[in-house]
């Protein structure tokens, strides 16, 4: 690594990333400066195991091969590349140790700064060793909005601007890892789907009382719980080595209630007022996936908000 002064600029190859990279480039420029591009991929689980190690290769290859055509927007700028597997915000913060600065994407969209911060870069605002500066990108935000809500009158107002913006987590997956995702994000639930990434249910904070409620239970030795923990077969025999319980799709809601980005705020009041034991809906792009969650709270302080 260079001597230099270090500015770390998380990428995902998205347009966000756009107003990030300019201004990591100003500042590195003016302070003589090395960017850091840093790229996270995210782990392969085991239930991942039936792709052939050469698919896997090749995704990996082409994750590579976007992260070394990022480059500085002047090309007098000194630059690196980092390529790094898990976690984003917290391989984020480890990599801010070796770092004077850094300049990333808030991917947000309005609202009360905390309620804009995508969950990976709130996580690093609070935990980073060093400066950080959050961008967002005006411009691809007005051309974002005016393509997809082209049909959407000007002063109207859409749940994705209100949505906590937050990555699905995969129904087969750790709850402890789970839990420790949504402790470090703003939200207050987690979308769970399926491999096919398909939405099954919602991960809350009442879900994890729950299950911490059961575990603590069976550790005590109360056999009450024992048939809430192990399965019962076809055959009428307990499952003794299910290992089944600890997974996020045994302790998720599975009574989802979606809404898409563009459907206006009101659409989720009335919902939300449908449903009195309602407390999330699940935020959907254009192709049906997960990108966030909205509580009840939010809808209520939004719709004070903009009135």
């Amino acid at each position: 690594m260079s001597n230099s002064t270090t500015i770390l600029c998380p990428v995902d190859f998205s347009e966000d990333n756009a107003a990030a990279i300019e201004l990591a480039t100003t500042i590195a420029k003016q302070t003589n400066a090395t960017i850091q591009f840093l790229y996270a991929s995210p782990l392969w689980l085991a239930e991942e195991s039936r792709f052939s190690s050469q698919y896997i290769n090749q995704l990996v290859a082409e994750e590579k091969k976007k992260l070394f055509e990022v480059k500085p927007s002047d090309p007098s700028v000194e630059f690196e590349h980092l390529y790094v597997n898990g976690n984003a915000g917290q391989l984020i913060v480890n990599a801010s140790k070796e770092a004077d600065s850094i300049v990333m994407s808030t991917h947000g969209r309005s609202g009360i700064a905390k309620l804009v911060l995508g969950s990976v870069a709130f996580h690093v605002l609070r935990n980073a060793h060093c400066p950080v500066v959050l961008v967002k990108d005006r411009k691809v935000e007005k051309e974002h909005l005016k393509e997809r809500f082209e049909d959407i009158h000007e002063n109207d107002h859409v749940v994705s601007e209100i949505m906590h913006r937050v990555d699905p987590i995969r129904g087969s997956g750790d709850i402890d890892d789970a839990r420790a995702i949504l402790n470090d994000s703003a939200a207050t639930a987690l979308p769970v789907v399926d491999d096919c990434g398909k939405c099954i249910g919602v991960l809350t904070e009442t879900n994890l009382e729950n299950y911490r409620d059961l575990k603590a239970r069976y550790d005590a030795k109360d056999e009450s719980v024992i048939d809430q923990i192990f399965e019962i077969d076809e055959f009428g025999q307990r499952r003794t080595n299910n290992t089944n319980f600890h997974t996020v799709k045994r302790h998720m809601t599975k009574d989802v209630v979606s809404l898409h980005g563009t459907d206006a705020i009101e659409e989720a009041t009335a919902l939300f007022d449908s449903r009195p034991k309602l407390h999330q809906l699940v935020i959907l792009d254009e192709n049906g996936h997960p990108i966030g969650i909205v509580d009840c709270q939010r809808v209520v302080d939004a719709i004070h908000e903009f009135s």
